[in-house]
């Protein structure tokens, strides 16, 4: 045999044991992190040591997956109307998947609670400010932090870096974020974009990408499963999430996906490193946590509204704070949205001045006058037409803009009738579409979703002129996704 071949057996073998030796330190690292709880400040600074020695090992190159399309199915690009021939027939509605849309309460984990502490800093600290979302920031930091920078973007200074910013006393910016989340009611999501803005704060010059280490430093601290990854000549974010992010490009890291902060798409290949801070991280969870405060009373924006149905016209006061943070949401399934829960000032303005209409209607006359609000007081048009790209609807954006579609219209339906009616409502999800369907106090003729003993009649707010019980045509035979609300 050839030197030649004898040379490719060595190097073969060298990196099998190197491949061994990653996975050995990795599995140690693993059990180092779920061990070693005595105290958990050693126990955060040790892990940080560690984590930062396991980010010197070379990252792998990953292949981005193409972006998930929510429908490949196009929606109408107008609203159907029922032209008088159409009567409610009573037919059962085939179920494809059922899913639950409550959001789902994870425990608070212990890395919640070890920041909630009121004791005075120890360490020498200087004060940021920013702007976040039209609400100025004043923020204690080390002083240290933003007067060193990383080197470059390799593997080695990412790890020098790290390490750096754990030498100082970073706690107080955990438990700001801990108050954001109780004070604020802040989601997984606000808190990555109020990390992103802080960084921006204390490191102006992003020398290196130095604003996305720091921002995947804290993040990680917090135990959301967040990387660092190279790309081409800079570093970017990933964060791995709970549901599935549309219209993003993802690597897979362990099973994970892992899908990239900004919308931009990434070159094909990205370098990362599989380990995880430690064993207890977990995925975004991208629903709402309750009302979420953003900015202050000047950045409300009243909204003027006028309904031939209730004969008036609606003033709506709408955060523009809040509208600006959805522009920036990931496209996601539509339980996200409708989990979001309006500000009180928009919701009882709203909800106050719909209540008079349904005085002295019955059930299924208040569910069908709710049904005409949502099909005729708003034009249609999809997301492709009025902004190029998918963009789904948080309930007061549809007072905001001049159209929406079929899965807007649902979101606004399904409020109304749960807050206005306190009725179960659920989603149904055609391939291209998207409609609601009510259970009601008594049977009536009509087609529904029947889920367990339940009967759920079918509402479609973008079906002009069709009352509960009536599915567009096209859709009769369709098989439906099922999201239950509430």
């Amino acid at each position: 045999m050839s030197k030649r071949f004898w040379h490719i057996i060595i190097i073969l073998c060298l990196h099998v044991v190197a491949q061994a030796q990653v996975s050995d330190f990795r599995r140690a690292f693993d059990e180092f992190t779920a061990n070693a709880r005595t105290s958990y400040n050693t126990f955060s600074d040790s892990v940080n040591a560690v984590f930062a020695e396991a980010l010197k090992e070379d990252w792998s190159k990953y292949k981005t997956e193409d972006a998930i399309e929510r429908s490949s199915v196009p929606e109408p690009t107008e609203a159907p109307v029922v032209t008088g021939k159409e009567q409610p027939s009573n037919r059962s509605i085939n179920v494809l998947d059922e899913k639950e849309i409550t959001p789902t309460q994870l425990p608070v984990s212990a890395d919640t609670v070890k920041w909630e502490t009121s004791a005075a800093p120890t360490f020498d600290t200087r004060y940021v400010r920013f702007t976040f979302f039209d609400s100025e920031q004043v923020i204690q930091i080390p002083r240290e932090y933003g007067t060193f920078h990383p080197s470059g973007i390799s593997e080695v200074d990412v790890s020098v870096f790290w390490k750096r910013l754990s030498d100082y006393d970073y706690r107080t910016i955990l438990s700001e974020c801990t108050k954001l989340r109780g004070a604020y009611g802040y989601n997984d999501w606000a808190l990555l974009l109020w990390v992103k803005a802080l960084s921006g704060a204390i490191f102006k010059e992003n020398i290196n990408s130095e604003q996305t280490i720091f921002s995947i430093f804290v993040l990680n601290q917090l135990g959301l499963m967040t990387k660092v990854a190279r790309v081409d000549k800079e570093l970017i974010m990933l964060f791995s999430s709970q549901q599935t992010i549309y219209s993003r490009k993802f690597i897979v890291v362990d099973t994970y996906p892992y899908y990239t902060v900004e919308e931009s798409s990434p070159a094909d290949d990205v370098f990362t490193y599989a380990t995880k801070m430690t064993v207890d991280s977990r995925p975004l969870d991208m629903h709402f946590n309750g009302i979420m405060q953003l900015g202050s009373k000047a950045s409300y924006k009243t909204y003027h509204k006028y309904s031939s149905l209730l004969n008036r016209e609606l003033t709506l006061p709408i955060s523009t704070s809040v509208t600006s943070f959805y522009s920036h949401y990931p496209q996601l399934d539509v339980n996200i949205y409708a989990s979001a829960t309006p500000n009180e000032s928009f919701s009882s303005s709203l909800l106050d001045s719909i209540r008079p209409a349904l005085i002295g209607k019955s059930e299924l006359e208040s569910v069908n006058f709710l049904l005409q609000f949502c099909q005729k007081q708003f034009d249609y048009k999809t997301d492709l037409e009025q902004f190029g790209y998918e963009k789904p609807f948080f309930l007061e954006e549809n007072f905001v803009y001049d159209y929406n579609d079929c899965e807007d219209r649902s979101i606004l339906f399904s409020y109304l009738v749960t807050t206005l009616l306190q009725r179960p409502v659920i989603f149904l999800d055609y391939p291209g579409h998207v409609a609601a369907a009510v259970n009601l106090s008594e049977e009536i003729k009509g087609d529904f979703v029947k889920l367990g003993d339940n009967k759920y009649y079918i509402c479609d707010p973008t079906y002009i002129g069709a009352s509960v019980g009536m599915t567009i045509p096209e859709y009769k035979n369709q098989s439906v996704r099922v999201w239950k609300i509430r």
